[in-house]
Parts: structure tokens; sequence; C-alpha cells
């Protein structure tokens, strides 16, 4: 079988190659590969997102030697893998389906048509849209329509509003590339795994400690520590998105999800979003260790039309800490962490290092996995690592 791979990611921890040996892989990736070994071709290109050469090169490649299928894992190439898809005949995710995953407007369109609670929302087209919708409304959360990562996620007052809007210059004459939302104060909780065909094949819930907001406009860690199924929070989110995955026009063969879900008191729970890629953070290495899943190989596989999924034994509870950057020079960094339960702690940068400020979830200045014998002893787990990170590191912010 001919693969095309768009890879954005680093393919030293996406070992591509590996996982679809034995067919004709083409890369098309935005960094080289630590070796070409498994791979029939490779191209690499600067620029990746806006690099309209990355699907030209896609199409000379088919036309000198049709693909069979397209596999693409990052969330920015979901809808040019469809586009590319549709294009080129090949089976998988079409664009209509990938705009669903991306547009959250058409994402809430979808739940709220199939009796599953939402905010309220609007797509923002012109600064009159923003303000219209913030009219009797003490907050609002105003954020771009297919964005990821909190990046330019902005929570306002209704006083804030048209302040920001006139700082932000938002287009009179064309689409602000907005939706705006009712603000939800409630916590949130995840819910990631892998779907097809309308059905969930495997899922673990888990919930944040934190948000991601926080972790990008308040320079807060962020948390994430896996529920036991029978919690009832795990029970409501489960259940919601199995219904959602029916409603939404989602692909046939096996793809990781991540969905976000307000946890409403005294209510049923409420969509933030879902997105048909693998979560953010540690998500993935959080699966390995409490369903004995990659959801990154899962999703690799399935795309590709490979129906061997291979599963191992779930190990333990686990969860994970994402430390921001505040900006400027690390003046203490250590190189291990000691706290009981950390299985895994990755900083980013070294004493003496400069780097800029978090604003993305994924621009971190270090991360800490950690597991328990039960979800119970997360927590206990998750407070000590926090408490650490706020002791033992150090930066000057000059």
């Amino acid at each position: 079988m001919r693969i095309a791979v768009l890879c954005k990611k680093d393919l030293r921890a996406h070992p591509v190659g590996s996982w679809l040996a034995g067919h004709d892989v083409a890369l098309f990736a935005a960094q080289p590969p630590p070796s070409t070994a498994g791979f029939g071709s490779v191209e690499v290109f600067d620029d990746w997102k806006a690099n309209r050469a990355v699907d030209l090169a896609v199409v000379a490649a088919h036309r000198r030697r049709p693909f069979d299928r397209i596999v693409a894992l990052s969330e920015c190439d979901l809808v040019r893998a469809g586009e590319l898809r549709d294009l080129l005949g090949v089976s998988g995710m079409d664009t209509r389906s990938a705009v669903a995953f991306r547009d959250k407007v058409v994402m809430k369109r979808l739940a709220a048509e199939a009796g599953l609670a939402t905010p309220e929302f609007a797509r923002v087209d012109t600064v009159w849209d923003l303000l219209d919708f913030a009219a009797g409304r003490d907050r609002v959360v105003v954020k771009p329509v297919d964005g990821s990562g909190a990046l330019d996620v902005t929570v306002l007052s209704r006083d804030e509003l048209t302040a920001w809007a006139a700082a932000r210059r938002t287009p009179w004459d064309s689409s602000a590339g907005l939706v705006v939302e009712q603000h939800v104060d409630a916590p949130m909780v995840l819910v990631d795994g892998v779907m097809a065909a309308g059905d969930v094949l495997v899922r673990m819930v888990s919930r944040y400690v934190g948000t991601c907001h926080g972790l990008v406009a308040g320079l807060q860690p962020l948390g994430v520590v896996g529920l036991d199924d029978d919690d009832p929070v795990a029970v409501r989110a489960a259940a919601y998105v199995e219904r959602l995955v029916k409603a939404m026009p989602g692909p046939q063969e096996p793809t990781s999800f991540h969905c976000e879900l307000f946890d409403v008191p005294g209510e049923d729970v409420v969509l933030c979003e879902i997105t048909a890629r693998t979560g953010g953070g540690r998500i993935n290495d959080q699966a390995r260790i409490a369903l004995g899943v990659d959801l990154e190989r899962w999703s690799c596989l399935g795309q590709a039309g490979i129906t061997d999924l291979p599963r191992e034994n779930a190990q333990a509870a686990a969860g994970f800490v994402l430390l921001p950057a505040p900006g400027g020079r690390v003046t203490r960094m250590p190189a291990t962490c000691p706290v009981s339960g950390v299985v895994d702690w990755r900083p980013h940068v070294v004493a003496g290092q400069r780097l800029e400020r978090t604003r993305k979830a994924s621009a971190l200045a270090a991360d800490v996995l950690f597991t328990a014998d039960d979800p119970a002893g997360l927590v206990p787990v998750h407070d000590e690592v926090v408490r650490w990170l706020g002791e033992q590191i150090a930066w000057d912010l000059r």
C-alpha cells in the first residue's frame, strides 16, 4: 500500500516509518526525520502551516504514483488532508468531516442538533456580531473558530469587550474568524480515545486541575488526572462523547479524538470542543500507561487503513502537570524530580537559558508524568509535584 504521511510533529517521538513498516511511505514533514529508513521518499518544508507547497507536492507525488491513503496527525493538517483526499479520490476523512472537527461553530451546531448541551455561541463575522452577542451577558469567551492550545482565547466582561475589539482591529468587511461563547464557570473534564464509524473504540476520562486558559493567560501550572470509569463525572462524560461521536460526520477509520467538557454543577456536562487528533501535553503517554494504547500509533495505522491495532496491558492510573514559562532567564531548573510517583520529568530548558513567555499550551518550561495505583492516588502526587515545582524552579524575569 502506498501512503502519504503529513507530519508536523517530532518524528523522534512519532516513528511513523516503523509503524507503517512494509508499506511504501512518502513522508512530507516539517523537519527531517532522524533516519530515512522506512520511507520511500522524504520532503521537508518550512513554514509548515501556511506553506501550500506541501499540498502541491502531495498532488505531484500522487500523479507520479497514486496514494492509497493519506495520514495526518496534527490538528492543523485535518482540513488540508481532507481536501487532498477529496481532490485525489483517496479514502479517509473528507473535508466536510474535517471541518466539523475544526470549526467550533459547526461542531457545536451538530451537538445542539443532537440534543447535547452546549454553551450559547455565535460566529463573529463583524464587530456587531460580537457586541450583539455580549449584550445582556456579564462575561463571554472569544476565540479563533479553528483555534487550538488555548491560543488567543480571551475571557471578557461586557465592559471590556468594546476596547478589546478596537485594539484587536477586527475587520469590518470580512470574517473575523472568531467564535464568541457564553462563559461557563465550571470544572473541565477530558475524554481522550479512538473513534471509528460513529463508535468510540477506546477512551479514558480525566479532569483538569486548573484550565488551559489559566496556563496561558495566568501562567499557572495545569494538571490532568485520570478518573475511575465508575466515577459519576466520568460516566456522564463518556456517555456524552458516545452520543457526540455518533452525531458528528466522523471518519470511518480508527482516528484519535480529544474532547473537552464543562462539568456544570447540578447539570449535565456541556461541550467545550472536540477534535479528531490526539490530545496535547502528555495525554498520549497517559493513555499508554492507563489504557495500554498508543493513541498516535492507532490513529496513524487507522488512517492508513490498517485494522490490526496493537494493545498492551494497562499498567496504572496516570496524570501529568504542564509548567508554563513566564518569560525570562531560568536561574534554577533541576535535572531530576524526586517526587514519589513521577515516572518522567522533562525540563524544556536548562539553567542559564532564556525562554519566551508561554502563549500556547504546547510552549512550556517543563512537564511531569506521574502514576498511582488508582485514580484517587493521583491527586496527592499531583499536589506534591506542583508544590515541588514552585519551590525548585526559579526565573530572572528582567
